[in-house]
């Protein structure tokens, strides 16, 4: 079961352009009505310095088995009826079922009847479990880098293992791989490079 350390973890690791919403008397009903096989909290979010008053309401709740999520889900059905729109289409469920197969947690993320859910993967830590949701960091610019050039990117993880692979080479490795030749000459050109050296 969930218990208070997780909801406490999750709130200190929401990231700075997140803050939590003071909006006790919304989040005290939410959280009243926690089905009796869970336990959970809730969490309401707003973006840093946003003057819109929107928020995103964060179900967290925590059950033994799939049949029990049944609850949460009717929970979280419950919830968005009775939160007022724009709010209502802002509602996320955290959810951690015991003993889940990784198929029941795809199967439930897949379904965003009521609300959008994200489901604990077997052995996944909290960390990947938040970078797979809104709560994930933006991308920083080296990541974007990487993302867009992954053969100088492979390169340099390469050259941090093996400290012959200088910047020069990888340059030279960059260029014969990028280039429209055969596979044979590329691994050619490739075994080259030490002998002109």
């Amino acid at each position: 079961m969930l218990n208070i350390s997780w909801l406490d973890e999750l709130t200190t690791m929401i990231p700075s352009h997140y803050v939590q919403s003071n909006l006790e008397s919304y989040g005290s009903v939410i959280h009243k009505s926690i089905p009796e096989v869970a336990s959970g909290g809730v969490l309401l979010l707003k973006r840093e310095g946003a003057e819109d008053g929107n928020f995103k309401t964060v179900l967290i709740a925590s059950v033994n088995s799939v049949k029990e999520s049944g609850a949460v889900i009717h929970w979280a059905a419950n919830i968005r009826d009775m939160t007022p729109e724009p709010h209502s289409s802002d509602i996320y469920l955290f959810l951690n079922i015991k003993n889940a197969s990784l198929e029941d947690c795809n199967r439930i993320e897949a379904d965003e009847l009521y609300c959008r859910k994200y489901v604990i993967r077997p052995h996944e830590g909290l960390q990947n479990f938040i970078s797979r949701t809104f709560l994930a960091l933006p991308m920083s610019s080296s990541d974007i880098k990487e993302l867009s050039d992954p053969i100088s990117a492979s390169l340099s993880r390469t050259a941090e293992k093996h400290q012959w692979l200088s910047h020069e080479k990888q340059i030279a490795w960059r260029q014969i791989l990028l280039s429209q030749d055969s596979a044979q000459d590329i691994i050619d050109e490739l075994f080259c490079i030490d002998t002109r050296d």
